[in-house]
C-alpha cells in the first residue's frame, strides 16, 4: 500500500492484473465471511513480529503519504480509526502496543520523508476522492 500510495502521489498509475501470481511467506488475508470472533482469533494466531510490524506501518503510511489538509479533513476519521485498533491491541492484541511507540518515535523520520510530496503530480482532492 506504501508503495502504491507514493507512487500514485507522483503520477503514475495503478494496475491490476487478475492473473497474476504471488508467493508470500506467509499467509495473509481473511475470508469476508468469516464471523469477527473468527477473525480476532485468525488475527491473534499470526506472529508477534507481524503484528507489530503491521500497526506500526499502517500509522506510518498515512502521515508520510497524505497530505496535510486531508489529514485535516480526515482527522476525526483517522482519529477513530487509530482509537479503535489502539483498544483492540489493548484487549486483544496487547504486545502489538509496543508498535505505537514505536510509530510515534519514527515520526519524525517519516515527516522527513514526505519531501517528496513537493513533486507530487496530482492535487490533494484526488486522494480525497479515493477514500470515499
Amino acid at each position: 500500500i506504501d508503495l502504491c500510495w507514493r507512487l500514485r502521489n507522483l503520477g503514475w498509475n495503478i494496475a491490476v492484473n487478475p492473473e497474476a501470481v504471488a508467493y508470500h511467506s506467509r499467509r495473509v488475508g481473511s475470508d469476508a465471511k468469516q464471523s469477527l470472533w473468527k477473525k480476532i482469533m485468525n488475527e491473534r494466531a499470526k506472529p508477534a513480529i507481524i503484528k507489530f510490524l503491521s500497526v506500526r506501518n499502517q500509522f506510518w503510511a498515512v502521515w508520510k503519504n497524505n497530505f496535510c489538509i486531508n489529514c485535516f479533513l480526515f482527522a476525526p476519521f483517522i482519529f477513530l480509526e487509530e482509537c479503535a485498533k489502539f483498544l483492540y491491541c489493548l484487549f486483544f492484541n496487547f504486545g502489538a502496543l509496543r508498535a505505537y511507540f514505536a510509530a510515534i518515535g519514527g515520526l519524525f523520520k517519516m515527516l522527513k520523508k514526505r519531501k517528496y510530496l513537493k513533486n507530487a503530480k496530482i492535487k490533494p482532492a484526488e486522494v480525497r476522492k479515493w477514500m470515499k
